[in-house]
């Protein structure tokens, strides 16, 4: 969902030309990190609005589930369903940077999400306790998918850490797009 929704925001404005109307009056980060929070804040209300909408079809379609803590936990599990989706937003707006074509832009995002599933999967699968296979997991903090157990805990402090990680994933992964944007002529 977030690829397809918000992967090519940057690539469409490049590739039309009208990014250098709105970056001859602000700068060139402070646009890029304005789309970033601007699509975080779209895609975090859009999964708020499913986990209420949710808890509304379970109370009046289900007998006896419309209980006020379901929908809590609803709105709690749709939160951090938002906090794992930042850092491939910034991964697929990072990568949006680099094109001009809004379809290249989502490809892309989707190659590199991809990457990071099966890059996940070969990190655990070829762990060892002994040799350089030993230092595999230290590439997976590198991931999202390594940091998402800390959001299924309901401890605050392994929650709290591991929202602060995702979160700085994904800005990192958008500032090294921008890297490459930053001295581009549009």
């Amino acid at each position: 969902m977030v690829v397809l929704v918000a992967g090519n925001r940057i690539a469409e404005e490049i590739g039309s030309g009208s990014v250098r109307y709105v970056i001859f009056r602000t700068s060139r980060a402070s646009w890029s990190l304005g789309k970033f929070v601007g699509q975080t804040l779209m895609i975090g209300l859009a999964l708020m609005l499913s986990g209420a909408s949710a808890y509304a079809v379970a109370k009046f379609r289900l007998a006896g589930s419309g209980t006020p803590d379901l929908f809590l936990n609803m709105v709690q599990w749709s939160l951090r369903a938002w906090i794992y989706s930042i850092p491939y937003l910034g991964l697929a707006m990072g990568l949006s940077h680099l094109t001009r074509s809004s379809s290249k832009a989502t490809v892309m995002g989707i190659l590199a999400i991809t990457l990071c599933f099966a890059l996940s999967i070969l990190i655990r699968h070829f762990t060892l306790d002994t040799g350089w296979r030993a230092y595999l997991p230290h590439l997976g903090q590198l991931l999202p998918d390594g940091h998402k157990m800390l959001l299924w805990r309901n401890a605050a402090a392994p929650l709290v850490a591991g929202s602060a990680t995702l979160v700085t994933l994904g800005v990192c992964y958008l500032l090294t797009g921008y890297a490459f944007f930053r001295n581009r002529d549009v």
